[in-house]
């Protein structure tokens, strides 16, 4: 069980457990997120793919193999002005995978939960938390994964990539 955010809104601190549990969070999910699994991070400033030899199981292999089970249609759909209707359900099937896989190893090593994890970092950082700049990243990178946009610009550099 989380521990939880002592005082107000305003005033919220978190406990030394609490912090032990962001840390042993920011410890998991930066093993995970360290390898590139954003689409568009694996190509190159020239556009070019980069070569990577992912771990079969990890987070970066699923990723980008969901992202290349999926480029076809992204890339079928995508004019180049807007992002096409059809981006949407399959950023939110990206969203759930990585979320998921951090979900699940966060569970299975008994850490808090990605949502917990999220919430209690932000109250620690805005308290001047001493976690670190670590946690900060982390924190970025999970934030990004939900991040729209950027996930469609990177989809739209990995589908040019296709067309060449």
């Amino acid at each position: 069980e989380m521990a939880e955010a002592k005082g107000g809104r305003d005033g919220a601190e978190i406990d030394a457990e609490t912090a032990n549990q962001i840390m042993d969070a920011v410890d998991l999910m930066s093993d995970m997120l360290l390898d590139p699994f954003m689409p568009g991070d694996n190509l190159d400033e020239d556009g070019k793919p980069r070569a990577f030899d992912f771990e079969p199981e990890s987070l970066a292999s699923k990723a980008c193999e969901f992202t290349s089970s999926r480029l076809e249609e992204f890339a079928a759909a995508d004019t180049g002005d807007e992002f096409p209707l059809e981006a949407t359900p399959i950023h939110r099937e990206f969203v759930a995978l990585v979320e998921g896989e951090l979900e699940r190893e966060l569970m299975a090593r008994e850490c808090m939960g990605i949502r917990d994890f999220e919430s209690a970092t932000r109250v620690a950082l805005a308290n001047g938390g001493g976690l670190g700049a670590g946690a900060r990243e982390v924190l970025d990178l999970v934030q990004e994964v939900s991040d729209f946009e950027k996930w469609a610009l990177g989809m739209r550099r990995e589908a040019a990539q296709l067309r060449q």
